[in-house]
């Protein structure tokens, strides 16, 4: 919008010089508009290009797959590791309640799947994946 009015203003100062009143208006909104699509449209276009995509958080990686580092323990805990945007991040994963009283074991190596993700405390809600 701002741009749009720079090209009016600018547009109706240099169309004042040859035209009358509201020839003058008219040609300062052509101007504002022409002002906006063929300057500000490619230069905004030109500094977009270097934009990069937004970073993925862990609170992304809900339904993700990941990978047991160690063995979990009886309490149903161990670390798991994901990647992230090509980087690799480990957190505590804590195996569902329900799966904990049937027993289920995660092993090291062992596939899990993040079912909620509790970012402050950097630990993640997990089930088993393929049991």
């Amino acid at each position: 919008m701002c741009s749009f009015l720079v090209g009016v203003g600018a547009s109706g100062l240099l169309l004042e010089r040859w035209l009358f009143e509201p020839l003058v208006a008219a040609g300062a909104l052509a101007g504002g508009v022409l002002f906006e699509r063929y300057v500000v449209t490619p230069i905004w276009n030109g500094l977009f290009r270097f934009a990069s995509a937004p970073a993925r958080t862990l609170e992304q990686a809900v339904f993700e797959v990941a990978q047991a580092v160690t063995d979990f323990d009886a309490q149903g805990q161990g670390l798991i590791a994901l990647e992230l945007d090509g980087q690799l991040i480990q957190v505590l994963g804590i195996l569902r309640a329900d799966e904990r009283a049937i027993g289920v074991q995660v092993r090291r190596g062992g596939r899990v799947r993040i079912e909620e993700v509790d970012a402050v405390r950097n630990r993640c809600l997990v089930s088993s994946f393929g049991v």
